[in-house]
């Protein structure tokens, strides 16, 4: 009996976890580097499960200017996104797929 109350307090914190959204089930990410950068970035992507996602990258007046998308799998994830042909300025990458708290970063693209 004792066990079964045990269980049921668990799944019941479990859910209000869910529900709340202090569990992330989503992507974040994690870092971008270099920042400055010259010709890429990596990004350090953690996702609970395998999952596709899009990552878009805005310049200073909110326009996007690329877009990729990516297969991540379960755990760390380490992706290298070209640059090069980006104006030098300052720039926000942002993941729709990820949790809302982790899902931008902001960088800098100099001129070589």
């Amino acid at each position: 009996m004792e066990i079964e109350r045990s269980y049921r307090s668990i799944g019941n914190t479990l859910m209000a976890q869910l529900q709340t959204g202090t569990i992330n089930v989503k992507p974040t990410l994690e870092s971008l580097v270099p920042n400055p950068a010259m010709d890429f970035i990596f990004v350090k992507i953690n996702t609970p499960q395998a999952v596709d996602i899009e990552i878009l990258i805005y310049d200073a007046r909110g326009i996007l200017v690329k877009t990729e998308q990516m297969n991540l799998y379960k755990g760390v994830n380490a992706q290298r996104i070209e640059i090069a042909n980006l104006a030098a300025g300052f720039y926000s990458i942002y993941i729709p797929q990820a949790h809302r708290k982790n899902a931008t970063q902001r960088f800098v693209k100099v001129k070589e």
